[in-house]
């Protein structure tokens, strides 16, 4: 069983939910990721980076999100979902340490920035 975090368009009443649903995910609770800043992509879904603590846009900024266990057998059907190893990589996120996140690898440079960290 591996535990996910999703803020986007996987989360419950979003458009993309039935992934969760179709993997089997059983919802465990909602919760933050703390270091995290959240960008609009423009293309209908959210990403998300890493900042490390020194850095003036992690002042303030957490994102939302939720927690799901997934069925070992299931991740590779959210991480082909989720474009792993073309559009993000994943990681335990540091206050929830056996909590994946997906991060963005790309630029985030000319995209908007979600002030409020919850899409």
């Amino acid at each position: 069983m591996a535990s996910v975090f999703v803020y986007g368009t996987l989360k419950k009443g979003k458009k993309n939910h039935s992934v969760m649903l179709d993997a089997k995910a059983v919802f465990v609770r909602e919760e933050i990721a703390n270091g995290y800043v959240m960008y609009d992509t423009g293309y209908g879904y959210p990403t998300v980076v890493r900042v490390n603590g020194d850095d003036d846009m992690a002042v303030g900024i957490d994102i939302t999100g939720e927690i799901y266990n997934i069925p070992d057998q299931q991740i590779a059907m959210i991480d082909s979902f989720e474009g792993l190893g073309k559009l993000y990589d994943k990681e335990h996120i540091p206050n929830l340490e056996e909590v994946w996140i997906y991060i963005w690898h790309g630029s985030i440079e000319g995209i908007k920035k979600i002030p409020n960290g919850t899409w």
